[in-house]
């Protein structure tokens, strides 16, 4: 599923040697069950995180796994800022203010930026 997901949708071929682990989550309700899966190089990871707009409107989603902490930051983040302007990628919250793209590193980061 993950191979043919990166192929058909992301335009990117990947081989199972690619794929260290695959695992399904636990169904949340009325949502369908996610996968978590990673890949044994960073550039291969940096390519399909860049590829993932090619899943937009399509009900899939790829996102980077964070820690709780990072994780509720982004929340925070994208309840100031909404979904469209705020975006995590390799590790890093950025949220896009007019034209600038800022990265949020502390909740006083977030709370520093003018709305």
């Amino acid at each position: 599923m993950v191979l043919t997901l990166c192929e058909d949708n992301l335009k990117i071929r990947v081989l199972e040697e690619n794929i260290e682990n695959c695992f399904w989550l636990g169904r949340k309700k009325d949502e369908q069950r996610s996968v978590l899966f990673t890949v044994n190089s960073h550039n291969l990871k940096m390519k399909l995180l860049r590829n993932r707009k090619l899943l937009k409107g399509s009900g899939t989603t790829l996102t980077e796994d964070m820690s709780a902490a990072r994780y509720n930051l982004y929340q925070k983040a994208v309840q100031k800022w909404g979904k469209q302007k705020t975006w995590f990628y390799n590790g890093e919250i950025w949220v896009k203010q007019r034209e600038n793209k800022l990265q949020i590193k502390t909740e006083e980061d977030l709370n520093n930026m003018a709305q």
